[in-house]
């Protein structure tokens, strides 16, 4: 699951994750995938 990536990218807490705003939640959850070079289908 994605969520299990962020952590590897983004050194924060599952606390700071629920608060984010849909917006700059999926924003950063692009930037680790491309950062992983995770291709999205």
């Amino acid at each position: 699951m994605i969520l299990d990536v962020v952590p590897l990218v983004y050194h924060v807490s599952e606390a700071e994750i629920l608060e984010w705003d849909a917006g700059k939640g999926l924003r950063r959850y692009e930037l680790a995938l491309a950062r992983l070079g995770v291709k999205r289908e």
